[in-house]
């Protein structure tokens, strides 16, 4: 069964400058386009919760940019994934249309 959770969302990393505003004040957005190929990978070894919990905590907790190649072979490799298996998947084109039009359902 494919979990069917995906969590589009402006993913930003910056300087927080609480004297100045409160919240972030310098943000630089990152594609998940390949985070979210990552949690369909983990789906087909029943790893897709772990790692969406991983993908959010490395994220809002570290501070990691879930839009690194390298580190999305990390979080894969940290579940028990194939990271060469992974890495495979994530160089090729699988899912990336998939992915592609849940995304714009999901801004209609």
């Amino acid at each position: 069964m494919l979990l069917r959770f995906f969590f589009f969302f402006q993913a930003e990393d910056g300087i927080r400058v609480w004297s100045v505003t409160g919240v972030q004040t310098c943000a630089l957005p990152i594609s998940t386009m390949n985070a979210h190929r990552l949690v369909l990978f983990a789906n087909d070894y029943g790893q897709s919760e772990a790692i969406v919990e991983a993908l959010f905590y490395a994220f809002f907790t570290e501070g990691r940019d879930i839009g690194n190649f390298d580190e999305l072979i990390a979080i894969g490799r940290s579940a028990g994934l194939d990271a060469n298996a992974l890495e495979d998947h994530l160089d090729g084109e699988m899912d990336v249309a998939w992915v592609q039009n849940e995304n714009q359902m999901a801004h209609r």
